[in-house]
């Protein structure tokens, strides 16, 4: 019996056969001018590429070559039949006969993929935190929108007395810390400035100083109801 294996699965999912994936990895240069991939003019060889990598990273071993395994895995055989494929293929798809459990499979080296994955882990580590000068607070402080004219020296030595940290964490990113006086800021001086006062006048155009139980502004001026109350006074001795 035969088996098919994707040669290259190695390299780009080490350790495959040993734990369960969710993604496969298909490299960008497949399609950007990969001298191998060009040779390859049947768009249903190319479908069948993707779907072998799919079938064997999920199986974790090579793949049967058998009619029934094909059918049931959604192949068109009368379309095209699987050896016109592996013909095309020739350059990604090894043909291996016997039991799959014996043979070891080679593990592809690529010096350039061991480049880009060193390459990976320079730039996912963090970045150590640089103190900044008080000047760099100030121009950074000018170039936000609107500017906040901060006071570097102060920031600076009130970090700096607390170790740079924030709170209980060692500060990531100053310039985040800046943005947070200006929010402070804002707030305090909008507490300080004095509210307007509403001036309510009487329907005679003078102001109402007079407030009732619940601090709310009478509606007549004290004149007004002085006036009202003796009109009323005098028409209930009429009446």
């Amino acid at each position: 019996m035969q088996y098919l294996h994707v040669i290259k699965l190695e390299k780009y999912h080490p350790g495959y056969k040993d734990r369960t994936l969710q993604w496969a990895k298909i490299h960008f240069r497949m399609v950007q001018g990969d001298p191998d991939c060009e040779i390859i003019k049947n768009e249903i060889d190319w479908a069948r590429l993707i779907k072998f990598i799919l079938l064997e990273l999920e199986a974790q071993k090579p793949l049967p070559d058998l009619k029934e395994y094909w059918q049931k895995k959604g192949f068109d055989l009368k379309k095209r039949p699987i050896l016109l494929t592996v013909q095309a293929l020739h350059n990604f798809i090894e043909v291996i006969h016997g039991d799959v459990g014996m043979p070891t499979l080679p593990r592809h080296v690529d010096k350039e993929e061991d480049k880009e994955k060193e390459e990976d882990k320079e730039r996912k580590k963090p970045l150590s935190f640089i103190a900044p000068s008080a000047k760099e607070v100030k121009k950074y402080g000018q170039s936000l929108d609107p500017p906040f004219d901060i006071d570097g020296e102060a920031f600076c030595s009130f970090y700096a007395s607390k170790g740079w940290m924030v709170g209980k964490n060692k500060m990531k990113d100053w310039r985040a810390a800046v943005c947070t006086w200006r929010r402070r800021h804002v707030g305090e001086v909008a507490k300080a400035s004095p509210k307007p006062r509403v001036v309510v006048k009487c329907a005679c155009g003078t102001p109402i100083t007079m407030r009732n139980a619940n601090g709310v502004p009478e509606k007549q001026c004290y004149e007004c109801r002085n006036k009202n109350h003796k009109e009323n006074q005098a028409g209930s001795v009429h009446g």
